[in-house]
């Protein structure tokens, strides 16, 4: 394995240990990122499959989007080191709902600031490397590849960019379906700890539907070969 195909790797498994092991991804936090909401919505039909010679380096397309076929393959690697046969589908899931996320984000004007974008990278690397795996797990991938914990993390100043423009789409969201539902989220409101729970699961399902819609609308395409 070349020194490029080896960091490629490492980032991807980096990234996956980012997430899981010291619960800081931004994704993770505001939702479940593994749900089936794509494959529900009836999306993956014969007639949603293209072939096309795009397909070399295209996966997925959607009209204000494109998922290349490297990253849907890095990711899959990720489920399948732990363990994970449908890895495919999961990374398909996952990619999938951040990008129309994304752009209807960025359609409706959230953004993410440069000092915002510093704080959390820096705050991952310092979380990082107070991780009980950062020796035995992390470091050993980082020193393999010749890169350091910072170069990993600005490698995905962009993927950072979009998780915090979607987090602060998923909060308006949030926030607007609490109050027209008549919850006030403060320990004043009186609301009992299932009434609480409910609100929540109520505000899940909404999201995941909301996620199910965007995906209907956005002409999805899956290239075949």
């Amino acid at each position: 394995m070349n020194k490029l195909n080896k960091i490629v790797f490492v980032v991807a498994v980096v990234g996956f240990l980012a997430s899981v092991a010291t619960g800081i991804s931004l994704a993770a936090t505001r939702d479940t990122v593994l749900n089936n909401s794509f494959f529900r919505s009836g999306q993956i039909e014969s007639d949603t499959l293209v072939n096309s010679s795009k397909a070399g380096q295209v996966y997925i397309e959607g009209d204000n989007f494109s998922i290349n076929r490297s990253e849907v393959d890095k990711i899959e690697e990720q489920f399948k080191a732990m363990g994970i046969t449908d890895g495919r589908e999961r990374a398909v899931q996952s990619l999938l709902r951040r990008e129309v996320l994304y752009a209807e984000a960025s359609r409706l004007g959230f953004c993410a600031d440069e000092h915002e974008i510093r704080n959390v990278i820096d705050t991952n690397i310092e979380t990082m490397e107070a991780s009980v795996n950062f020796e035995e797990v992390v470091l050993p991938f980082l020193e393999g590849a010749g890169m350091s914990l910072a170069e990993y993390w600005e490698s995905q100043y962009d993927i950072v960019r979009k998780e915090l423009m979607i987090s602060k789409y998923y909060d308006s969201l949030r926030a607007t379906f609490f109050v027209e539902n008549g919850y006030v989220d403060n320990a004043e409101s009186g609301k009992l700890f299932q009434e609480i729970t409910l609100f929540e699961e109520e505000w899940q399902i909404c999201f995941e539907e909301l996620i199910v819609k965007l995906i209907e609308n956005g002409n999805i395409r899956i290239f075949s070969q």
